[in-house]
């Protein structure tokens, strides 16, 4: 799969058609991240259920004075990378089970 910058300007005919889709432009914003669109990822995971809290803070920013000209598009730019905040989390709050990996570890320890 090519790699897509999530934070390239959005331009022509690619403006237009995200703009009036707003799932298909946050799916685009993802693929650029690592795993954003693999269904297996645990970032894939986490992001994708994001989409509803994301588009709120637009809509929510999108009606302040001074934003009413703000597109989806911009805002999408504007927030930052995700996969920065996605790190930031522990694993149990990323969806990884790391307990699930391998033996407990108190079969490990020496007795």
């Amino acid at each position: 799969m090519p790699y897509v910058d999530p934070f390239a300007p959005y331009t022509g005919l690619s403006r237009q058609l995200l703009g009036a889709q707003p799932e298909a432009a946050w799916s685009r914003f993802l693929a650029g991240f690592p795993g954003g669109q693999d269904y297996t990822s645990p970032f894939y995971n986490w992001a994708r259920p994001q989409y509803g809290d994301y588009l709120k803070g637009y809509e929510s920013k999108a009606t302040q004075p001074g934003n009413w000209d703000l597109s989806w598009l911009d805002y999408l730019q504007d927030i930052g990378n995700p996969f920065d905040v996605w790190s930031g989390l522990s694993p149990g709050q990323r969806g990884e089970r790391p307990g699930y990996l391998g033996r407990p570890s108190m079969y490990q320890l020496p007795r």
